[in-house]
């Protein structure tokens, strides 16, 4: 059985931002399948990874990729955690102008309506933990 843990992560550089990605390439293979999340999915997701691990089992390889920039995953896992705009903009030095530009992306690379919406999928997706979100005070 393949490991995903032996996953590489590669990143191809488009315009100004790099696109992440899973490599898995197991002993001989000779064909690639490439997969390209969107609403509802992440290559982190256990599904994809099951998937991904069914196919390496067979020789073939993967690539799986997520259509967010690594800022707009860090966005998206702040959003999660339910801080504000104005709370992301402070945790990650950046104005609070680029962070409602981030939630933007977010939003319509997922097709979501909400930032709700965009918590749910970071924690069905894997991309982030009940644990992260801090206790209510």
């Amino acid at each position: 059985m393949t490991d995903r843990a032996n996953a590489q992560q590669i990143g191809i550089p488009i315009d100004t931002v790099t696109l992440t990605g899973d490599l898995t390439l197991p002993a001989g293979t000779r064909s690639l399948v490439i997969f390209a999340h969107g609403s509802g999915s992440s290559r982190l997701s256990p599904r994809n990874a099951y998937v991904a691990r069914l196919l390496n089992d067979q020789g073939i390889g993967t690539l799986l990729f997520d259509p967010l920039t690594e800022r707009e995953l860090e966005v998206l896992r702040l959003i999660s955690q339910g801080l504000s705009n104005k709370e992301i903009a402070s945790k990650l030095f950046i104005s609070e102008w680029t962070v409602r530009t981030h939630v933007s992306n977010v939003l319509s690379k997922l097709h979501l309506a909400s930032r709700t919406q965009a918590a749910l999928y970071a924690l069905r997706s894997g991309l982030a933990s009940i644990d992260d979100v801090p206790e209510a005070k």
